[in-house]
């Protein structure tokens, strides 16, 4: 019995010897496996590593870029409030200048207007300039035909002063003769000196009337320039009546020694 319990440990330790093997070999393998899985791990553990530190740069890279891409937001943040701003400035401005182009168009038409109205003024001006020239130049016309006739006058009234010292020379050698026939034919009849005197006058008469016809001329060549010059020249009225009068005066002077020979003549 004893050597059938030895056989038994025998056997049985024999079963455990292969199971011991198959159990060595079984680990053996495992560890490999563990092995090789190990350096296969290794491997990617240094290629994780690589990618981890490679990913921190990217992230690095990307912080950095978030930062810039923060910084330029705020910028554009910034800008973005100051052009909104600007444009709130604009619209102002551009509010302000539609207002003064409004008030601009208005004071240009108001202008223009004005500019019209003065052109017209201006035309009606230029109107009454050139009127007023040809007025000064027929005024000096008539001034210069004034002058003719007072000329014409002065020597007219030359040639009545030596027609009435004539006249008078005439009427008194007339009226000496008439005494001294009357003194010498006292015994003459009435209708002998009636004769002579006739004859004397009727002598006369063609000279006087002659006379008169001349200063009747003269009166009416001094009444027609003076006639023309007041109607032209109204704005020297004054000056004009003056010179009117002043021929007024003359032809009343002039038509006196008519009205002598006349009465003269008549008697």
């Amino acid at each position: 019995r004893a050597e059938q319990q030895r056989n038994e440990a025998l056997l049985n330790a024999e079963e455990l010897t292969r199971a011991f093997k198959t159990y060595k070999e079984k680990i053996t393998e495992k560890l490999e496996k563990v092995k090789a899985e190990e350096v296969v791990l290794g491997k990617r553990l240094i290629n994780c590593e690589e990618e981890r530190e490679k990913l921190n740069e990217k992230c690095v890279s990307y912080r950095k870029d978030l930062d810039i891409l923060e910084e330029q937001l705020r910028k554009l943040k910034e800008e973005n409030h100051s052009a909104k701003e600007e444009i709130k400035t604009l619209e102002a401005k551009n509010t302000e200048m539609v207002s003064m182009v409004t008030r601009s168009d208005r004071k240009i038409i108001e202008l223009e207007s004005e500019l019209s109205e003065k052109e017209i003024v201006l035309k009606e001006k230029n109107a009454l300039i050139s009127e007023n020239a040809e007025l000064r130049a027929l005024t000096a016309q008539q001034h210069n035909r004034l002058k003719l006739c007072h000329q014409e006058i002065e020597d007219s009234r030359e040639e009545l002063n030596i027609l009435e010292t004539i006249i008078s020379q005439l009427a008194l050698s007339t009226s000496e003769e008439i005494k001294w026939r009357h003194l010498k034919h006292q015994l003459l009849s009435s209708s002998m000196k009636e004769a002579l005197s006739e004859s004397c006058c009727e002598s006369n008469k063609p000279l006087i009337a002659d006379l008169s016809i001349k200063l009747a001329m003269k009166e009416a060549e001094i009444q027609k320039p003076h006639a023309n010059l007041t109607i032209y020249t109204g704005s020297e009225h004054l000056s004009n009546d003056h010179k009117g009068q002043e021929n007024s005066r003359l032809c009343g002077l002039e038509t006196e020694p008519v009205k002598l020979i006349r009465s003269q003549g008549g008697k």
